[in-house]
């Protein structure tokens, strides 16, 4: 795991963040999105750093 979590309540939900999430090349974090189109969601994933989400509209599913 490549962060280090943190003890207490919100350990389950840093810890499931972490699972998916993976390090660049240049040490980064990238979290996965998988792409809607046309209202419907598909099974591509994009992995995108924090400074490329602010480029998109992002939603809970």
């Amino acid at each position: 795991c490549p962060i280090e979590t943190p003890e207490g309540p919100n350990i389950g939900l840093i810890g499931s963040l972490a699972t998916y999430a993976r390090v660049n090349d240049f040490g980064f974090i990238e979290t996965p999105y998988r792409k809607v189109e046309n209202g419907k969601v598909t099974d591509e994933v994009d992995y995108l750093t924090a400074d490329e989400e602010d480029l998109y509209v992002i939603a809970q599913a």
